[in-house]
């Protein structure tokens, strides 16, 4: 309660990608899409004109700093998507 939700997210290009941006407005302050590595992953350039109102992040290797520049004490940050965005994620950060 009185927290602010940013969701960070990423998708395969093959996935209901409308539905999905509807569902994360819904409850997210903002919502940020960030371009994986993966062939089949969305890419940037396809999203920018249909949904100018997303912050889009180059790669995962910008996460970071936008969290910690956006960081305060009402914000959470949800990190979703596709498992093999998780998967680069948790490899990048030696989780896995």
């Amino acid at each position: 309660k009185g927290k602010n939700i940013k969701t960070i997210l990423s998708f395969m290009r093959d996935k209901d990608f409308q539905k999905i941006l509807k569902i994360a407005k819904n409850f997210s302050e903002e919502v940020v899409f960030v371009e994986m590595s993966f062939d089949r992953g969305m890419k940037t350039d396809e999203l920018k004109k249909q949904y100018p109102d997303l912050k889009f992040l180059k790669d995962i290797n910008e996460i970071k700093e936008f969290i910690q520049n956006e960081n305060d004490k009402n914000t959470i940050f949800l990190i979703t998507g596709s498992l093999y965005f998780i998967g680069e994620i948790l490899a990048k950060e030696g989780i896995v």
